[in-house]
C-alpha cells in the first residue's frame, strides 16, 4: 500500500518536472525582426496592416455569415481582410488609419460619416509601455475624428504580429490582427 501511495505522490511531480521547459534562444533572424520591430516602435515609425478583424458576434453578423454575406470563409466573429487597403500608421506624432469595421452602431453616424474606423490626426493621448517579461510593447492612444473618440490599444509582438483594439462609444468594440511592415520609414 506505501508502494502506491508514494507512487501517487511521485508522478505528478514527474509530470510538472517533465512539462517545464525553459524557453528557447531566438534565432539569428528572430532577433533581428524583434530589433527592427522594437526600433520602428522607438522612432515612431510604423505601419501596420491588418488581415482578421474580429468583431463581437451579433445576431445580424451571424445571419450575414449564415448567408454568405460576409464571403466564404468567414463568420460573425472573424472576417479576412486581406486585400481590402486598410491600415493603421503612426509617424513621429501624427496618427492615421482606415480599418473596415464590422459592427453595430449605438449612436448614428450623421450624414457623410465613414462606415470603417478612419481617423488621423495628432492623439490626445499617447503611451509607449514595453513588458521586459513577455517582449511585448503595447501602445495606447485616443483620437477623435468628427464627432467620434476612439480609444485604440495596440500590442506588439517581436515576430511582427500586431493586434489592435478599438473601442468607441458609438460602435461595438472590434478587434483585428495583423502584422508591422518592417520596411517602413
Amino acid at each position: 500500500m506505501k508502494k502506491y501511495i508514494i507512487i501517487i505522490i511521485i508522478i505528478p511531480f514527474l509530470i510538472l518536472a517533465i512539462a517545464c521547459k525553459t524557453k528557447q534562444p531566438m534565432t539569428q533572424q528572430e532577433l533581428a525582426t524583434a530589433s527592427r520591430v522594437q526600433e520602428l516602435i522607438d522612432n515612431r515609425q510604423i505601419d501596420i496592416t491588418a488581415t482578421w478583424a474580429y468583431p463581437l458576434a451579433s445576431n445580424v453578423l451571424n445571419q450575414l455569415a449564415v448567408n454568405n454575406g460576409l464571403g466564404a470563409g468567414n463568420s460573425g466573429s472573424r472576417i479576412n481582410l486581406l486585400g481590402n487597403g486598410n491600415f493603421l500608421k503612426i509617424h513621429n506624432d501624427s496618427v492615421s488609419a482606415y480599418l473596415p469595421y464590422y459592427g453595430e452602431r449605438r449612436m448614428g453616424g450623421g450624414y457623410n460619416s465613414s462606415n470603417g474606423v478612419e481617423f488621423s490626426g495628432i492623439p490626445k493621448s499617447f503611451e509607449i509601455t514595453k513588458d521586459k517579461k513577455t517582449d511585448r510593447t503595447e501602445i495606447t492612444f485616443s483620437i477623435s475624428q468628427d464627432a467620434e473618440t476612439y480609444e485604440v490599444f495596440i500590442e506588439f509582438f517581436n515576430t511582427k504580429k500586431v493586434q489592435i483594439s478599438v473601442n468607441s462609444v458609438q460602435r461595438t468594440s472590434i478587434r483585428y490582427d495583423g502584422f508591422m511592415d518592417l520596411d517602413a520609414e
